[in-house]
């Protein structure tokens, strides 16, 4: 029986997005108050609408913020199947694949030169090389980021355990 193997990576941070992301938490945070302090000027009905949009909004906006600063990706071999997990503070997601239905690890680059994508790759909010598997036809992304060498390393250590 095999010990089971775990692989940890921190979700690459984009200086972009955490900005973005923090700009927009101050500002709802502003309004909401605002809405608040307004209430009693403006008919419930009125207010109601904005907050709940706002609080619905918030929660995304400081998700996205709590994965960009505090996220992390593990992926999990044990005997016969594979785990993977992105974790964060205010959410965990994990799926489980059967390793006999997994075909072949690959590292697939998508960098682009030119258009709306490549800003974003260069901006570090879209990244450039993956982590990708085979499983039932579908092929599943794990592990991103920008080094090919770093995802090249993760696939040889998962492709060294299976064997």
């Amino acid at each position: 029986m095999r010990q089971e193997i775990v692989i940890q990576s921190k979700n690459r941070k984009s200086t972009v997005l955490v900005i973005i992301f923090s700009i927009l938490t101050f500002q709802l945070i502003f309004v909401s108050i605002l809405i608040l302090f307004k209430s009693n000027e403006v008919p419930l009905t009125r207010t109601l609408g904005p907050l709940g949009l706002y609080g619905v909004l918030l929660y995304f906006v400081i998700k996205g913020l709590i994965w960009e600063l505090k996220g992390m990706r593990q992926l999990r071999l044990s005997e016969s199947k594979l785990t993977f997990d992105k974790r964060s503070p205010l959410t965990n997601k994990s799926k489980t694949y059967d390793l006999d239905k997994i075909k072949a690890f690959d590292v697939k680059d998508t960098t682009v030169k030119e258009g709306p994508l490549a800003m974003l790759q260069l901006l570090g909010i879209a990244d450039k090389v993956f982590l990708t598997f085979e499983h039932d036809g579908r092929t599943i992304r794990t592990f991103s980021g920008n080094s090919i060498d770093e995802m090249r390393d993760i696939k040889n250590k998962i492709e060294t355990e299976l064997r």
